[in-house]
């Protein structure tokens, strides 16, 4: 059996850089969101959600009828639930600042930007008060998509 040549052209160390590059960039996007989520949506227990909506302080900025809630700090959750998908309201949880929505006074498609931007929330939020298991993100998810009437 022979074994491979050792790399010695700049042509061969040229190409090894750039398939060790691309292996790099392909690691590193798995593990940075690059695949999917591990939130099971599915699981989600709308009734568990309704706690968790009042314990993480929710209540404080998004009118949400479905908690009793009508703040408009952020935006309204009722119109949120009609318009987006599970996957959208998961992202907007965990990564706020990936889609901010416009309006004002907690309206939804408005033309400014909300004032105070929402902390993530998730397993692995910045502030301690903000992390959540994945189990408790699905049952939140839940809560705010049957909310909406659908």
């Amino acid at each position: 059996m022979r074994l491979a040549s050792p790399v010695t052209s700049c042509e061969d160390r040229g190409v090894l850089r750039f398939a060790l590059l691309v292996l790099a960039i392909a690691a590193v996007s798995t593990g940075c969101g690059g695949g999917e989520s591990p939130v099971d949506l599915a699981s989600g227990d709308p009734a568990a959600g309704k706690q968790i909506f009042a314990t993480q302080g929710c209540v404080h900025c998004h009118t949400f009828a479905a908690a009793g809630s009508i703040r408009n700090a952020g935006p309204n959750l009722d119109e949120v639930a009609k318009r987006y998908p599970a996957e959208f309201i998961l992202e907007s949880i965990t990564n706020p600042s990936a889609y901010i929505e416009k309006g004002s006074g907690g309206t939804i498609g408005g033309s400014e930007e909300y004032r105070v931007p929402m902390p993530p929330s998730g397993p692995n939020a910045p502030n301690a008060e903000n992390v959540i298991t994945e189990k408790d993100l699905a049952d939140l998810v839940a809560f705010i998509e049957s909310g909406g009437g659908r």
